[in-house]
């Protein structure tokens, strides 16, 4: 079973889409899947969110999380609320499902984690300090499931998107996003395929693992 967490965004959609056939856990604020191996489950807190994961009972277990929150704040302007939501959404989410489910995962002996994050995490930018580091919080959460568990055949990887072909992205005016596409050598938005093929990429190769992979079209290369 896959279990996505953050299935109303659009590239979670979009992958959900493309893999209905697959039994999927769709976790969601309020989407509703139809599906025929898709079972949709509402989550709007971490409470929520553990006691629908102690509830999993199934075998080979994957976990894909395409939630985030971001707000938009210099770090003299940071609210502490705002920077302790982004930890529950942005962290927690992910801590509290390697928690949950590994011993699942040991029990059957496979298991994969897949985080979706942003180059923001790595690279920093200006109004993102509480999603940067919130996100990036989950760089030694992945590297402390490798060290741990991966003798019981468990993996832990990330995947870090660029500029991505979302309704934020469209939300915003032409000229901005002329400035942004400035910081990509390919001149290229990532769009619902890349995703989905890294995802594939991870899922078919046991030995990927600990690795975090950049879909960001040279981004970090370029500066």
């Amino acid at each position: 079973m896959i279990i996505i967490n953050g299935a109303g965004s659009k590239l979670a959609q979009n992958y959900i889409e493309e893999n209905q056939n697959i039994e999927i856990l769709a976790i969601s604020r309020s989407s509703k899947f139809k599906y025929k191996n898709v079972k949709s489950v509402n989550s709007n807190s971490n409470s929520e969110l553990l006691n629908i994961l102690k509830t999993v009972d199934q075998d080979n277990l994957v976990w894909i999380n395409f939630q985030t929150i971001k707000f938009n704040e210099l770090i003299t302007n940071t609210s502490i609320d705002n920077l302790k939501e982004s930890f529950e959404v942005n962290f927690f989410r992910n801590f509290l499902a390697v928690q949950i489910l590994i011993p699942k995962m040991i029990k059957s002996q496979y298991g994969k984690f897949i985080f979706v994050d942003s180059v923001k995490a790595k690279k920093g930018d200006v109004g993102c300090v509480s999603y940067a580091t919130t996100k990036a919080a989950n760089r030694p959460l992945m590297q402390s499931v490798v060290n741990e568990y991966s003798r019981f055949n468990i993996t832990c990887n990330t995947i870090s998107i660029g500029l991505a072909d979302t309704p934020m992205f469209h939300s915003l005016p032409e000229n901005k996003k002329k400035e942004l596409l400035k910081e990509v050598p390919g001149k290229k938005i990532i769009d619902s395929n890349d995703i989905n093929s890294a995802v594939r990429f991870i899922l078919e190769n046991d030995s990927i693992n600990g690795q975090t992979i950049n879909l960001d079209g040279g981004m970090l290369n370029s500066g």
